[in-house]
């Protein structure tokens, strides 16, 4: 489980930095074949770099849960929703701003024009302790990633930009090891904790996230990947946490029907995922304070 909230953190060079500087929940109605300038306040990502995350909430002939970001370059997509490999979607999000970005939604549609309907859009620009984006090459070997979180990470998100047919791989420090860790999480798909052969994250720290081995999934020799980092800070300053949650840790809040962890703050954004029930149905679950609650991720 994974939230953001409404609090001030030190960046770099001890820039005092609010949540709004970082991170935006965005709703806007789609313009038929219309550049579309996103405001999004005081999100530069033209110069600090960052991610947006677009998904079309009433026409599934979109190109489902769509995800840009600096590091690949505007027009560069991928689907949290596929296995797909990257692929290059012609004046779609061509633009990052300093206030934000630019779209087009009908190039992000399969089919119709996007006219009408409703988007939401959430978008990380990168900050120490809050989100980071790397792009790397697989070497079939040990492999450390550099990140700029100055702190473990509390969830990263690896895909294979090269090849289609290989899930997403994901990593969160509630539920896997921060050494030898063999089990993952795949956003694209709604079944439980998966486990390969190998440990294949073998070290995390506040500047690396090492991965080992030759899958094809996070590492195969001369492929491209992108990782993406999120951070988990549990200061009073803290923007961000990454936690788990499940009875143990829930103590006289949980029921049978109801599971309650006390951030200390609203979140804005939650992203949610149950991954030990054997049945291979539980869809990863967005809460965000503009959607609101039970809204599927893919």
């Amino acid at each position: 489980m994974s939230g953001i909230n409404r609090k001030v953190t030190m960046g770099a060079g001890d820039q005092e930095l609010a949540v709004e500087d970082v991170f935006k929940v965005w709703r806007f109605t789609g313009i038929n074949n219309h550049p579309y300038p996103q405001y999004v306040g005081n999100i530069d990502l033209q110069n600090k770099g960052g991610m947006v995350i677009v998904k079309n909430l009433d026409n599934t002939s979109s190109k489902g849960t769509m995800i840009f970001d600096t590091e690949r370059g505007a027009n560069k997509l991928l689907r949290c929703d596929t296995d797909d490999a990257e692929s290059t979607i012609s004046n779609s999000v061509y633009d990052f701003t300093s206030f934000g970005f630019t779209i087009n939604v009908t190039n992000l549609m399969d089919s119709g024009t996007g006219d009408g309907d409703r988007y939401s859009a959430y978008i990380f620009r990168k900050a120490p302790k809050f989100f980071d984006v790397v792009t790397y090459q697989g070497n079939g070997g040990t492999n450390s990633i550099t990140h700029a979180l100055e702190q473990k990470p509390g969830m990263v998100w690896i895909k294979n930009l090269d090849n289609s047919n290989t899930d997403w791989v994901v990593w969160h420090k509630g539920i896997h090891s921060d050494t030898n860790e063999s089990d993952y999480l795949s956003i694209n798909h709604s079944g439980d904790d998966q486990n390969l052969s190998t440990n294949w994250m073998t070290q995390t720290t506040d500047t690396i996230f090492q991965v080992s081995g030759t899958d094809t999934k996070y590492n195969q020799n001369g492929l491209n990947y992108v990782a993406y980092f999120f951070g988990d800070d549990d200061s009073d300053e803290g923007m961000i946490r990454c936690v788990r949650m499940g009875r143990s840790q829930l103590g006289g809040g949980a029921t049978a029907n109801f599971d309650y962890y006390d951030f200390g703050w609203r979140p804005q954004f939650v992203l949610g995922k149950a991954y030990k029930f054997g049945d291979g149905n539980r869809d990863w679950i967005v809460t965000d304070k503009l959607r609101g609650f039970n809204a599927n991720m893919n």
